[in-house]
C-alpha cells in the first residue's frame, strides 16, 4: 500500500493479467510474421522457376560457346560458372562467370593463357571480351586480338582494355601471352 485509503489488490491477480496481455500480444505479433514470412516465401516460389528457367540458359549458353574452344565447366551453381581448359602443360586457363537472379551476366573473371600450339585464339578472345558486356567496340578487339597475336609470335606488345566493368590485361606470363580481366 502506497497511501492510506489506496484499495490493495489481491495478491497474484495483476500479474495473470499483464502475462496474460504480454502472452495475447506476442502470439498476435507471432501470427503477423508468420503470415508475411509466408506470402513472401509463396511469391518466390512462384518466381522462382522462371528464374531458375533463366539461369539455366544463361549456363548452356556459355557452355556451347566455350566448349567450341575446349573449356570444360568445372563448376555451376545458381550464381557461379566456372570453366577450365589446359592451355599447355604448365598453364590452366579458367573463366568464372557470375549471374544475377535474373540470369543476366552480372560479372566475368578470366585467366586465360596462349602459346604457339593455341588453336582459334582470335574468336576465343573475340568471344570473351564479348561476353563481358564491356561495350568494346569491333576495332578495339581486333587491336587487341592483334596484340595478343605479337605476343604469341614472340614481339610481347602490352595492352588494355578499360570498361566500367572492368580490365582486360595482356601481359607475358612464361612464354605465355596471358589474358586477364578483373573488376
Amino acid at each position: 500500500m502506497i497511501y492510506t485509503g489506496m484499495a490493495t489488490p489481491k495478491e497474484g491477480v495483476k500479474g495473470k493479467a499483464i502475462g496474460k496481455r504480454v502472452l495475447s500480444r506476442s502470439i498476435f505479433v507471432f501470427l503477423v510474421f508468420a503470415i508475411i514470412f509466408a506470402a513472401d516465401l509463396a511469391i518466390g516460389l512462384s518466381q522462382n522457376a522462371g528464374h531458375m528457367e533463366h539461369i539455366h540458359q544463361t549456363v548452356a549458353r556459355l557452355e556451347d560457346g566455350l566448349t567450341d574452344f575446349g573449356y570444360i565447366k568445372e563448376e555451376s551453381t545458381e550464381k557461379i560458372c566456372e570453366f577450365q581448359k589446359k592451355a599447355s602443360s604448365e598453364r590452366t586457363s579458367s573463366v568464372k562467370y557470375v549471374l544475377d537472379k535474373n540470369g543476366e551476366i552480372d560479372s566475368v573473371t578470366f585467366e586465360v593463357y596462349f602459346n604457339r600450339d593455341s588453336k582459334n585464339m582470335p574468336s576465343e578472345v573475340a568471344y570473351l571480351i564479348s561476353s563481358t558486356n564491356g561495350g568494346y567496340s569491333e576495332s578495339d578487339i581486333a587491336a587487341f586480338i592483334d596484340n595478343v597475336q605479337k605476343t604469341i609470335d614472340g614481339n610481347f606488345t602490352y595492352d588494355k582494355l578499360e570498361s566500367s566493368n572492368g580490365k582486360i590485361v595482356l601481359s607475358l606470363s612464361g612464354g605465355h601471352a596471358h589474358i586477364y580481366k578483373y573488376s
